[in-house]
């Protein structure tokens, strides 16, 4: 024992890795989910302050309303007339001419038989004249020179061949009777316009092709491209041999479905597309005014002495609808008005409506 004094204690390392060291669970309670009651209050009277200051400001605050609107003058331009006096028409009536009016009227209306005797004011317009020399007011020398052309041109691929004839000789029809009516317009036309000195011989021939057309056959193609020879020498500046047979009868001119088509393709074409919008009313005017004026001389050839049922009371009465509503058109286009154009090309619809309605 008295050896081993001295020698020191033995640190005996362990043999292997050390043990884990075991950490302490962490106990879960639920109660630590529990605010404590005087947390819970602070924080629901802190919402509370908040939802009140909120509505205060909202209370507060005035509400968005939309701005007035600004007008700088122009907006209405084209729907009012700047002045309604410039579109009047004859002298501003006084309170005595109109006195003197009803009672000139009340005195020179018939009463007994003489009344029952007399015309009837309602029975519409009587048939026109064949030399009443209105054209010009209803038709331009440029419109009927510009319809001559775009005829021709719409004819010559259709005369090309006798296969294309076959395939188009309907709208021959239609064509050359269009071409008879401006020539027959020409003929009575009182003042300047082109080719005068051939009208007749050219409406008389124009007029026999397009009854020709109606059908299809080798010897109307040949004579429907004589005819269309004849229209470009005229409008070379050349004139056409040979002597009217008569004098113009309306009834032979044009007949009255190749007339209803042309008036309904006026407006198709046109009428009714050009006058749709004010943006469509102010790109087309000079096409509009064309086709309006083109309306116009159809609805009056319509009712001319000799046309069929040009003596009917009802149907003078649209044809003069067709005249008038299409001049209103003219009258917008003057004064720059999109919304009267559009109004009048309403009423040659239901003009045109009647007519194919009743007389087609």
């Amino acid at each position: 024992m008295d050896e081993l004094e001295g020698i020191g204690a033995v640190h005996v390392q362990p043999i292997g890795p050390a043990p884990p060291k075991i950490k302490r669970a962490v106990l879960f309670r639920p109660t630590d989910l529990i605010m404590p009651q005087s947390k819970f209050f602070l924080l629901f009277a802190g919402l509370i302050a908040l939802w009140c200051s909120v509505a205060v400001a909202q209370r507060g605050r005035k509400p968005t309303r939309a701005q007035p609107p600004k007008f700088t003058g122009q907006e209405f331009e084209g729907t009012f007339f700047a002045d309604v006096s410039s579109v009047l028409q004859g002298a501003r009536p006084t309170p005595g001419s109109l006195a003197a009016g009803n009672a000139a009227n009340s005195s020179s209306k018939p009463t007994g038989n003489a009344a029952s005797n007399s015309p009837d004011s309602s029975a519409g317009p009587t048939p026109a004249s064949a030399g009443d020399g209105a054209w010009g007011n209803l038709i331009s020398a440029a419109t009927i020179e510009d319809m001559v052309k775009n005829s021709k041109a719409r004819l010559d691929p259709i005369v090309a061949s006798p296969t294309k004839f076959a395939g188009g000789y309907k709208e021959a029809r239609r064509e050359f009777s269009l071409l008879a009516l401006m020539f027959a317009v020409i003929e009575q036309y009182q003042g300047d316009v082109r080719w005068k000195k051939s009208a007749a011989v050219a409406r008389e021939s124009l007029a026999r092709m397009a009854a020709n057309s109606k059908v299809s056959s080798p010897q109307a193609h040949k004579e429907a491209k004589q005819r269309v020879q004849d229209v470009a020498d005229l409008l070379g500046g050349n004139t056409l041999d040979g002597t009217p047979g008569g004098e113009l009868v309306w009834g032979d001119v044009i007949d009255r479905v190749p007339l209803m088509q042309l008036l309904e393709w006026a407006q198709q074409e046109s009428v009714n597309p050009h006058s749709s919008s004010p943006e469509n009313f102010k790109q087309h005017k000079e096409e509009l005014q064309r086709y309006s004026e083109l309306v116009a001389a159809l609805g009056k050839a319509a009712i001319m002495e000799g046309m069929p049922d040009a003596d009917d009371a009802e149907y003078r009465t649209i044809g003069q609808q067709m005249v008038d509503q299409a001049r209103q058109i003219g009258l917008a286009i003057q004064t720059d008005n999109a919304d009267l154009a559009r109004q009048a090309a309403g009423q040659i619809g239901q003009a045109c409506a009647k007519c194919h309605d009743g007389y087609r």
